[in-house]
């Protein structure tokens, strides 16, 4: 009776390091392997951004964003500027061939990260620069030399 006691704490207890081991940052067996991100501009008074479409296949880092999108929080009950577009990342996480999931990030005006219609969650500075480090970029905000957007850019 004791020995089963003892079995039962041991495997238990390997359980619980084992889902802590995967909420460290290690790569998730049944995670996303690579991210397909493409970027869209929607926004009629902006400058015209260039286009970005680019494939992470660094799959730690991968599984990194896709864990932070989930932790992010929701999106609070706030009030918007007028919607005269976005400058919009579309996340296309895959596993080996397989479309995982895909998000919209918004990045001008009211951040936004739709992970469906109806999970829209609020991206924080974390999640914003781990994203632009992965596509090798200063910032999700392009700038664009000589333009009036620049001043309102303050990464510009």
């Amino acid at each position: 009776m004791r020995l089963r006691g003892v079995v039962i704490l041991l495997l238990l207890a390997l359980l619980l390091v084992g889902c802590a081991s995967n909420q460290s940052g290690q790569v998730s067996a049944s995670g996303p392997t690579s991210l397909q991100v493409v970027r869209i501009n929607t926004n009629r008074y902006a400058p015209q951004y260039p286009t970005l479409s680019q494939t992470i296949e660094d799959v730690p880092a991968v599984q990194y964003i896709y864990q932070q999108a989930y932790g992010l929080p929701p999106l609070p009950n706030m009030s918007c500027p007028p919607n005269t577009g976005n400058l919009i990342y579309r996340l296309d996480f895959y596993r080996g061939k397989t479309l995982v999931k895909e998000m919209k990030l918004g990045v001008l005006g009211c951040q936004t990260l739709s992970l469906s219609q109806r999970d829209v969650r609020e991206p924080t500075s974390s999640f914003l620069s781990s994203l632009a480090q992965v596509l090798h970029l200063h910032s999700l905000v392009p700038c664009s030399n000589g333009s009036w957007w620049n001043t309102l850019v303050s990464s510009c």
